[in-house]
């Protein structure tokens, strides 16, 4: 979201944002790596970010049971097949640190591996996650309207996410939308009530929401790692959390002094009703363990609002 226009940067065409291919940057971000898989040989064919650093120095062409594990190699084999499948593999050791692993077998020859450094930065520490998200969910069924749900659900992320600042942000009529909850740090200053235009978000944008609904951008001056070697720079990345963002939308969050951004998606009845949307004043990342809690409490808020609106 934006609060005041882009056009800082003559270079920069925001009238192209509704035809910009989002889906295939060629790169991603540089915090993780990314392998590219043969599905029927799973020998690794590609790749992005430091692997050579942090996984192995030889990786091209190896088989993915070399570079991973036999048990993680059969995971990965048995991820469905199709569109937005995805699945969360057991964690793995690299040169000198530990990561988590995500599988997504799109329909088509490749399966797609992400690898991010595991991060404990859970609120709940040591105990669990599901008695947490219990909580959470317990809280929000106990609110008396709407108003007081999305301004619950706006600490309640804040509170999950760490963010400064953390807003819920409602589409309205003809796709504008309109900050309806915020929670944020006191020195920042408030976006409650402010409206957007249809164009804040574009088509195409929308439709990766709906489809991967947590996104993250721990340190919005990163440098874009590409895929490598030549020839894979038009993969579909829709589904891969790594993938790296437009220059447009970069530009955005630095316009609002934006140093690190999240967003998970609102979606009911399978349309994309809202976003929760987080940003802060230094590089913050989010784990794949916070992100999938995310999302979990976000597909609970979804029903609250649902029931809420339908009574």
């Amino acid at each position: 979201m934006a609060t005041r226009p882009i056009a800082t940067d003559p270079g920069t065409d925001i009238t192209a944002c509704d035809r910009e291919p989002i889906h295939i940057p060629g790169a991603i971000q540089p915090h993780g790596l990314l392998l590219v898989v043969d599905a029927t040989t799973l020998g690794v064919v590609a790749g992005a970010g430091a692997i050579e650093e942090h996984l192995a120095a030889e990786w091209l062409g190896l088989p993915l049971s070399a570079l991973l594990g036999d048990d993680v190699a059969r995971m990965v084999a048995d991820t469905p097949i199709g569109p937005g499948s995805t699945a969360a593999v057991m964690p793995v050791q690299g040169i000198s640190e530990r990561f988590a692993v995500t599988a997504h077998r799109i329909a088509g020859e490749h399966i797609l591996v992400e690898l991010e450094p595991a991060v404990a930065d859970a609120p709940w520490g040591t105990g669990s996650s599901l008695g947490w998200l219990d909580a959470a969910v317990t809280s929000f069924e106990r609110t008396g309207d709407l108003p007081m749900l999305f301004d619950r659900a706006a600490t309640t992320f804040r509170m999950l996410t760490g963010f400064d600042r953390v807003m819920l942000y409602r589409f309205l009529d003809e796709d504008a939308g309109r900050v309806v909850a915020e929670a944020r740090a006191a020195h920042l200053p408030s976006f409650l009530h402010h409206h957007f235009p249809a164009s804040d978000i574009p088509k195409q944008a929308r439709a990766l929401y709906i489809r991967n609904r947590t996104r993250s951008i721990p340190d919005i001056d990163y440098v874009p790692a590409p895929l490598r070697p030549e020839g894979f720079e038009t993969l579909d990345l829709s589904d891969v959390a790594l993938r790296s963002v437009s220059p447009i939308h970069i530009r955005y969050l630095k316009n609002m002094g934006v140093a690190a951004s999240a967003s998970i998606s609102i979606v009911k009845d399978g349309l994309l009703w809202g976003m929760i949307a987080c940003h802060h004043d230094t590089p913050r990342r989010l784990s794949t363990e916070l992100r999938a809690a995310a999302a979990a409490l976000a597909g609970a808020l979804a029903r609250q609002i649902r029931g809420r609106e339908e009574a």
